[in-house]
């Protein structure tokens, strides 16, 4: 497969030579794209291929994630309707469509991007809405089933008082601010029902938690 895709801090005439090379496809360089920095993984069995570019968020243990995809798909039960916090580019979205409702929410426009062309390739539906995981969720409205986020690693504090779904699906890399975000969940009536360890960062202290909260 080779580099493909490259983020750049520098120049455009030390991207336009490292584009001169046959194993780099794509640059990235401040915002700005040039070639083709995209790469996509083969299909999921609906059809969806997850894509990532140098600079947008993208889990770094290719081999682990569609462990990680199962055990959210199985965390959300028979949940339908789902509002997805923090979405990124689709790693968590993407398997859920085709059999559930999803809206999914992200700040960074590159990766929403991303995102609806996977879907759309695939000719799968997803609402995709732009924006602060924390604002949108206040000012949501609509009833869902569950809400799944994947935050970063600070994690999701602002967002907490607005969630009023029954089943909250929580994805961290950070067990601190899972355990701080938990605290704010119970004291809203949530109860801690799951959570799935994932070795995603072997040889290393880290790992990633899927926890469930019910009420």
């Amino acid at each position: 497969m080779g580099i493909r895709a490259v983020d750049l801090r520098g120049g455009v005439r030390r991207a336009t030579r490292l584009l001169s090379l046959p194993l780099v496809k794509g640059v990235t360089l401040e915002g700005k794209v040039l070639g083709d920095p995209v790469i996509a993984d083969p299909p999921l069995p609906n059809g969806a291929r997850l894509r990532a570019r140098p600079d947008t968020f993208a889990q770094a243990n290719r081999s682990m994630v569609p462990l990680l995809q199962r055990e959210v798909f199985d965390a959300l039960g028979d949940a339908r309707k789902i509002l997805e916090l923090f979405c990124g580019s689709g790693t968590l979205t993407l398997p859920l469509l085709g059999t559930r409702s999803v809206t999914a929410v992200e700040n960074a426009g590159p990766a929403l991007s991303l995102l609806r062309k996977s879907a759309d390739e695939a000719l799968l539906e997803v609402r995709l809405i732009a924006g602060d995981a924390a604002e949108v969720a206040r000012g949501y409205t609509e009833a869902v089933d569950a809400v799944l986020l994947d935050p970063p690693r600070t994690g999701a504090a602002a967002a907490m008082p607005a969630l009023e779904a029954p089943l909250i699906v929580y994805v961290s890399c950070d067990a601190p601010t899972l355990a701080r975000d938990g605290k704010l969940l119970a004291s809203r009536g949530y109860r801690l029902g799951l959570v799935v360890p994932l070795d995603l960062f072997p040889q290393t202290a880290h790992f990633e938690l899927v926890a469930r909260f019910e009420r």
